[in-house]
């Protein structure tokens, strides 16, 4: 058996910062352009604003299609706390909300800020900044993930701990892997074997689990102890145990994926009633609805069973906003939450909305 992260075949997973389809623009959820200008390439309107590709540069546009920054940069991300990534010469640097360059390109790798913080590397050495430039932990760490719930994973060698915002370390680098904190816990591994830890160090439940889910999810993550996989609870305590699965993964909004031989389901997590595997895939729920296939097709399900949308497309994103991006007959469009047709299929590529547009590549 095998813990699944999420469950997904033969689909389009959009990229931060878009994909080439020759020209893009943005629409409203009524399929209405939002402005006439067209990009070579662009991203999802984040706090305002979205990254978008001109004459080989990239830059930044209002929802009015104005330019807020001139494309300048070699790449741009969507902005995240206030903050975007920025290239230029192969090296990074961020921009404000303004589109100020606070941090000038001179970083190898970069990540959107979370919780105030940036994971920044120089060359293989990585550390973090705040929104001011201010390498708050230098790079000195082999390894740095996100900020979560106020700590951050680090490498120091081969062993990972975990360190605070001011750089102190909080748990001790005395494991073989370690992964961001969730609900109070973060996953650990030690001599072979997995285990949570609390942000004070303690190890809340002890490294014995063979395989586990890297993170809490409602309230519960998946683990393999003793060849029994089940669902656990903070306190280790047994909420589900999987009697019949060959691959299972994490709840989200009360439904977890798992698998059963070649096919697919899903688990409730309020009644826990015995699931049944029947589809050739399945994604995630997101906004009530999970996408799932079946002979090559994919339609979508509430969380009775219920098939909203019957399989009849031949891929379907997550819904965002109420809309949900599909493909029919190589061009895609959006359904609404009653699987209606809201924005009819005739674009080369569509992404998610986000704060009321979506970008999309039309048919030149």
């Amino acid at each position: 058996m095998k813990v699944i992260a999420w469950i997904c075949v033969a689909t389009l997973c959009f990229a931060r910062v878009g994909f080439s389809q020759g020209t893009w623009t943005f629409i409203t959820p009524q399929g209405k352009e939002a402005f006439s200008a067209r990009f070579e390439d662009a991203g999802d309107f984040k706090e305002g604003l979205a990254p978008v590709k001109k004459d080989g540069k990239w830059g930044f546009i209002t929802k009015n299609g104005d330019w807020k920054l001139e494309p300048k940069y070699d790449l741009a991300h969507s902005h995240s706390e206030g903050m975007a990534a920025v290239m230029l010469n192969d090296k990074w640097g961020f921009v404000s909300i303004e589109c100020k360059e606070i941090v000038a390109p001179k970083y190898d790798v970069v990540h959107s800020f979370k919780e105030g913080r940036a994971v920044v590397a120089l060359g293989t050495h990585f550390g973090f900044i705040d929104k001011t430039g201010n390498e708050v932990v230098k790079p000195n760490f082999s390894f740095a993930d996100d900020f979560s719930e106020g700590v951050a994973v680090v490498q120091n060698g081969a062993a990972y701990g975990y360190i605070d915002k001011t750089g102190k370390t909080v748990v001790g680098f005395m494991y073989e892997r370690a992964y961001p904190f969730s609900e109070g816990l973060g996953a650990v591994r030690k001599k072979g074997l997995w285990g949570f830890v609390d942000a004070t160090g303690k190890e809340v439940l002890p490294c014995q689990y063979q395989r586990l889910d890297a993170v809490f999810h409602e309230g519960v993550a998946l683990v393999l102890f003793e060849g029994k996989y089940s669902y656990i609870n903070n306190k280790g305590k047994d909420v589900h145990v999987l009697l019949k699965a060959d691959g299972a993964g994490p709840f989200k909004e009360g439904m977890a994926p798992f698998q059963l031989k070649n096919k697919f389901g899903y688990i409730d997590r309020e009644h826990f009633r015995e699931p049944i595997a029947k589809y050739e895939a399945v994604r995630a729920f997101k906004e009530g609805r999970g996408a799932v296939q079946i002979a090559g097709q994919w339609g979508y399900v509430d969380k009775t069973g219920k098939e909203i949308v019957p399989p009849a497309y031949d891929q379907a994103e997550d819904y965002s906003e109420g809309l949900a991006a599909v493909q029919l007959k190589g061009l895609w469009g959006y359904l609404d939450g009653g699987g209606t047709v809201a924005v009819t299929p005739v674009y080369a590529a569509a992404g998610p909305f986000s704060e009321g547009l979506a970008r999309v590549a039309p048919i030149n």
